[in-house]
């Protein structure tokens, strides 16, 4: 038997990459990780992910931490600074997070 190395003591998951996630009380593992996620991501006018920071692959994106996701059954469920919540399949979420982000993003 293992030493025991550490105690679980919350369990977080991030639907949206680079934004606030959801606590949870239980979550599914497999080969990847937590399921779930980073499922999505919120992706500049040049079709680049956003990030906290610019690096090779993503681009800073000011304000995604101020974003909340979580999982609204299996669609993102995005709150907004103002508190105002959209599923990812909203029609409006695009012209929603560019408001809220101050710069055109899907």
């Amino acid at each position: 038997m293992s030493p025991r190395v550490g105690t679980v003591v919350r369990l977080w998951r991030y639907p949206v990459k680079s934004v606030g996630g959801e606590e949870c009380e239980h979550l599914a593992v497999n080969a990847r990780g937590v399921e779930g996620d980073r499922r999505y991501a919120i992706l500049n006018s040049q079709g680049r992910p956003g990030s906290g920071k610019t690096t090779r692959r993503f681009r800073q994106i000011d304000g995604l931490l101020e974003l909340r996701a979580a999982y609204g059954g299996d669609v993102g469920d995005l709150t907004l600074p103002d508190g105002a919540r959209m599923l990812a399949s909203d029609p409006q979420i695009h012209a929603a997070l560019s408001s809220a982000l101050k710069v055109p993003v899907t």
